[in-house]
């Protein structure tokens, strides 16, 4: 049972930060760890109007947030509780300036630079809204994949309550795939809740046998549990292309076999490049509003892609490869999820080295996505549209989509 302990602000723990400016002519730096996200590109630093730092902060409008990780937190924790107005804490940390003109602690492998936006004044409090210029990370918290891993970076938490820091903790599980596990189990309790409502009423109108309910719901069950939603990106600017055929050829299979397959042509949609400009955070909003948001849904629901195209100098169609890119504004909820992949492809060449980029390229799009790739149907030889029709290849489509 749950108590009622007042109004207390209980959202901890919170990132342990350095915060650095100039006051006064000199560097002063200030522990803080009320600090918030707005969007996903701006943070905001609470810090109380007695510290020092703050009329540094308003006098230049640029601060730097400095990660704290366990190496230095002696350091970080005496610059929080000294005061700049009484102590030179200038020289604590070794220190460079960044790009922006703010201190960056060579010692923290994570610093922000920002550029203070807005002061939201409570009675006690200046509340600075910050929009990140710079972010500088150490090599050594970097993954393969150019991000920032957390794991290796481990942060120092802080907690109020008794003002302690808390180490950061191991991976407990991947966004959304929690979720979709609890959605299966949600859809199959009530479904087998369903099953026995309707097997109750018919047995009591003396319809049907127990042995017969169960054993025809049961079977039900294993066709639903079976049945795929699968994503079909064509990237063919030929509405009868080969890779085109391909797809519908992989389609006709997958939906004999039961599967739900939504079908986007990538040439004949209107979809603008990825811009490069992080408003999406990798995952959020784009800016560039589309018709890449019709796909998006479908391609978080889904729980297979398939990739159609003809190879165009070594690579994806070009109207492909810009769909395949805007998967950045969605690949927070992508990555890692229990998704699979094909990949139906046609060349007008026969020589396998040809075929060899695009290859390598899809292998590592589904390695990077932690998809698992359930097959490739490559078709070389093809090059006026419809020359794939009355060969193997057409046949090995459909049979991957039916044999699913």
């Amino acid at each position: 049972m749950k108590k009622n302990i007042g109004n207390v602000l209980a959202l901890y723990p919170t990132p342990a930060v350095v915060v650095g400016t100039e006051v006064g002519g000199k560097i002063n730096w200030l522990l803080v760890a009320h600090i918030g996200i707005i969007g996903h590109d701006m943070l905001m630093l609470s810090m109380h109007k007695a510290h020092h730092t703050n009329a540094g902060v308003k006098a230049t409008g640029r601060v730097s947030v400095n990660v704290v990780d366990e190496a230095m937190l002696p350091q970080a924790d005496y610059v929080g509780y000294v005061s700049g107005a009484k102590v030179d804490k200038s020289d604590v940390f070794a220190w460079h300036s960044g790009e922006a003109r703010t201190p960056v602690i060579d010692a923290s492998p994570l610093t922000m630079e920002c550029e203070v936006v807005d002061d939201y004044e409570t009675e006690t409090f200046d509340n600075f809204i910050c929009r990140i210029a710079n972010t500088y990370a150490d090599e050594s918290i970097l993954g393969a994949d150019g991000k920032i891993d957390y794991g290796r970076l481990k942060p120092v938490l802080f907690e109020m309550p008794t003002y302690s820091y808390l180490k950061t903790g191991e991976v407990i599980g991947k966004c959304t795939v929690a979720g979709r596990e609890y959605k299966k189990g949600h859809e199959r309790r009530d479904f087998i809740i369903g099953s026995l409502m309707a097997a109750g009423t018919l047995l009591a109108a003396g319809k049907v046998g127990t042995d017969a309910v169960g054993l025809a719901e049961s079977d039900k069950q294993k066709d639903k549990d079976k049945r795929m939603k699968i994503v079909v990106l064509t990237g063919s600017p030929r509405r009868n292309g080969n890779s085109a055929h391909l797809a519908e050829q992989f389609i006709k299979g997958a939906r004999e076999a039961g599967h739900d397959v939504f079908r986007f042509d990538c040439a004949f949609a209107n979809v603008a490049p990825c811009r490069a400009c992080n408003h999406c955070g990798m995952d959020g909003p784009c800016v560039s509003n589309d018709d890449f948001e019709a796909l998006r849904p479908h391609l978080l629901e889904a729980d297979m892609v398939v990739f159609a195209t003809p190879l165009y100098y070594f690579g994806f169609s070009s109207q492909l490869k810009a769909v395949i890119d805007r998967f950045y504004a969605i690949n927070g909820q992508i990555k890692g999820a229990a998704k699979k992949a094909a990949l139906l492809m046609t060349y007008a060449d026969t020589a396998t080295r040809e075929a060899e980029p695009l290859l390598s390229h899809y292998e590592a799009l589904t390695e990077y996505l932690g998809w698992k790739s359930v097959g490739t149907v490559v078709a070389p030889g093809v090059w006026p549209a419809g020359a794939v029709r009355d060969t193997r290849y057409a046949g090995q489509a459909y049979r991957l989509g039916k044999d699913l």
